[in-house]
């Protein structure tokens, strides 16, 4: 099961990226996957396991600072398991400002190539 669940973050792996996976905490539990995020809003342990007989997945978040459940999503499809760990754990109202302000990026005019 910790296989298919990589695979299927797997198909959005720039969004994965933003969350701040840390590689070496990512685990396979019981019916699931478990790692650690440093998101943009929350900072702890990502679990996720698959629900048998409902063919869905939960997804519970343990926070760094209060070591509390901070959010626990049940039956989420899995093809909807990216866009709710990202929305709820990740992205804030100002996520493009965020994002923008720690990785920089420089935007040549492509019409000033320096030809005459």
């Amino acid at each position: 099961m910790a296989k298919y669940i990589i695979d299927v973050l797997n198909t959005q792996p720039d969004v994965v990226q933003s969350w701040g996976v840390d590689p070496k905490s990512v685990k396979t539990i019981k019916d699931g996957l478990q790692f650690h995020i440093e998101g943009s809003k929350f900072t702890g342990t990502v679990t996720i396991t698959y629900m048998v007989g409902l063919d869905m997945l939960k997804v519970k978040t343990v926070s760094d600072t209060d070591r509390k459940d901070v959010i626990a999503h049940e039956r989420v499809y899995i093809d909807h398991l990216v866009r709710i760990i990202d929305e709820s754990e990740v992205k804030t109202p100002d996520y493009e400002k965020c994002v923008k302000s720690q990785f920089p990026v420089i935007i040549v005019d492509s019409d000033q190539s320096g030809r005459s």
